[in-house]
């Protein structure tokens, strides 16, 4: 991506704030887009004290309500769907730097990015199966 102007568009599910200089500014949902996500147990349990959490390999594919990529536009995307397409696209983003109220709710953030991941989702499927 070169250095220019973006037209930023929202495909979470929900309206995002973003903290700016002069104040905020609001940008709603264009759209949704999703991924199909089939779960599997593992036939692990975690616990919590005498509650017992069970545990899945959660499998991410398919990506659906996101358009094609279109020039001058970035898509602001989950991070579900970013890591299912990061490697295809370089015009979605997630939010980043989030900012937080006193009960420790995100309520805006100041920035996007394009996280980076490494090869530690290959050493996670290796522990599992």
């Amino acid at each position: 991506m070169s250095d220019r102007n973006y037209t930023i568009k929202n495909y979470t599910n929900s309206k995002l704030i973003f903290k700016v200089k002069h104040g905020e500014i609001s940008i709603h949902s264009d759209g949704v887009a999703k991924c199909d996500i089939h779960r599997e147990y593992l036939g692990l349990d975690a616990y919590i004290g005498q509650e017992r959490i069970k545990t899945n390999l959660t499998t991410i594919s398919d990506v659906t309500g996101l358009p094609e990529p279109e020039d001058g536009v970035i898509y602001i995307v989950s991070t579900l769907v970013y890591i299912c397409l990061f490697k295809e696209r370089d015009d979605i983003f997630v939010i980043d730097e989030p900012v937080k109220d006193k009960h420790k709710r995100v309520i805006a953030t100041r920035a996007l990015a394009r996280p980076v991941y490494t090869d530690l989702d290959k050493h996670i499927l290796k522990m599992v199966k």
